[in-house]
C-alpha cells in the first residue's frame, strides 16, 4: 500500500498499535488507583469493573497499551536500533521525527492536564450519584470532547511521522508494525486483539 492511498482506519490501526509514543506523556497522568489497559481490555473511559466511572485505561483517549506511571511500555520506534536498521532510518530522520513526537507532547499537555480533571469530577459525579442525568451527560460530554481532541492531534502527528518516511521506508514499518502485532497476539485477524 503506497502512503497516498493510507486509509484514516489503516492509520488508525497502525498507531493505536504500533506506535504507543504517546505513553510517556499520558501514562505519567495515570494515579496508581486507575489500572492499566490491556490491548483486550475495556476501551479507554469506559467503567472498568473496579466500578463505574472508574477510567480503565490512559486519561487521554489514545487506547492501546497504558504501561505503568513510568510509560515503561512506550516504544519510540525510531530509536530501536533494529528497526532503524531495517528501515534504513538516519540519524537526521529520527530526530526529525523525535522533534514531531515532542512538540505533540508540548502542545497536549494541558489537555491531558485538564483530561485529568474531567474524569475526577466524572469519577466523583458517579460515585456520588447525585447529580442529575443532564448535569452527568454534559459531564461525559466535556470528557469525551477532550478525548477527541486528543486522539484527533495523535492521528495528525502519526500522518507528520509517516511523512518523514519514503514510501519503501513506510512499507517496511508496515511490515514491522505487522509482525509485532502477530507476535502479540494482535493480529489483524485475530480475536485476541479485539
Amino acid at each position: 500500500m503506497s502512503l497516498h492511498k493510507l486509509s484514516f482506519t489503516h492509520l488508525s490501526h497502525l498507531g493505536s498499535l504500533s506506535l504507543a509514543v504517546w505513553c510517556l506523556a499520558g501514562a505519567s497522568q495515570l494515579s496508581a488507583s486507575q489500572a492499566p489497559q490491556g490491548q483486550g481490555g475495556t476501551a479507554a473511559g469506559a467503567p472498568s469493573a473496579q466500578g463505574a466511572g472508574r477510567q480503565a485505561g490512559p486519561p487521554d483517549g489514545r487506547g492501546g497499551r497504558a504501561g505503568d506511571a513510568s510509560g515503561s511500555t512506550a516504544w519510540k520506534w525510531w530509536n530501536d536500533l533494529d528497526v532503524r536498521r531495517e528501515l534504513k532510518l538516519t540519524d537526521e530522520k529520527a530526530r526529525a521525527i523525535e522533534a514531531i513526537f515532542e512538540k505533540r507532547q508540548a502542545e497536549v499537555k494541558p489537555w491531558v492536564d485538564q483530561l485529568q480533571k474531567e474524569q475526577d469530577r466524572l469519577n466523583r459525579m458517579t460515585q456520588e450519584r447525585l447529580a442529575d442525568v443532564p448535569t452527568f451527560t454534559l459531564q461525559v460530554s466535556k470528557l469525551e470532547a477532550l478525548r477527541s481532541r486528543l486522539q484527533e492531534s495523535r492521528t495528525v502527528m502519526l500522518y507528520r511521522i509517516f511523512l518523514e518516511l519514503q514510501p519503501d521506508q513506510f512499507k517496511k514499518f508496515q511490515d514491522i508494525m505487522d509482525r509485532r502485532r502477530r507476535s502479540d497476539g494482535r493480529g489483524r485477524g485475530s480475536e485476541a486483539g479485539r
